[in-house]
């Protein structure tokens, strides 16, 4: 069975997950929403959350609070909304996104999708003009974004206001 081993915002050695079961539950039950029965399930669901937040490190304001800290948060040097947050705390807003990763698991979403082998694997198109001939093979978009993380909206949401500023969009109108 997984132990859940929770960051507080003190930079828990061995940290695995920034909620405990019991948030899960709070947060699913006030919303009405799906939770799987079994509190190992639960925590496994959690830990595969925690490692969806956690590859979106790149993404996050701030650094770290601590070297030596196994996840991602606490973090310091950053503001949510224009107020400066904690550098000893965890963001609702992170906690929020690690349950609902829980329950779109529960909904069928794979966090992490495998390479897909292609149905079409071993199928060569030939065309022909002239002389010439050229062969194309189909290119496999599953290939392509193997093992990345899959953006869910309803996740990201949630983790908006803890990523780094992205780039402006500006638009030009001819006058």
């Amino acid at each position: 069975m997984p132990t859940i081993t929770v960051e507080d915002g003190t930079g828990v050695a061995n940290a695995n997950s920034y909620v405990d079961t019991s948030y899960l539950y709070t947060y699913t039950n006030d919303r009405g929403l799906v939770l799987p029965q079994n509190q190992e399930t639960q925590e496994r669901m959690l830990i595969k959350a925690a490692d969806y937040l956690e590859a979106l490190r790149s993404k996050f304001k701030g650094t770290k609070a601590v070297d030596t800290q196994e996840m991602q948060w606490p973090r310091k040097d950053v503001s949510i909304d224009g107020i400066d947050f904690a550098k000893n705390d965890i963001p609702e807003e992170l906690k929020r996104a690690q349950c609902q990763l829980v329950v779109e698991q529960e909904a069928g979403v794979v966090l992490y999708p495998a390479p897909r082998t292609s149905s079409m694997e071993g199928i060569v198109t030939e065309k022909t003009a002239g002389p010439l001939t050229k062969k194309f093979a189909p290119m496999d978009v599953g290939l392509a974004n193997a093992n990345k993380p899959v953006k869910i909206m309803s996740v990201w949401a949630f983790l908006k206001p803890l990523f780094k500023c992205q780039n402006a969009q500006t638009s030009t109108i001819r006058v």
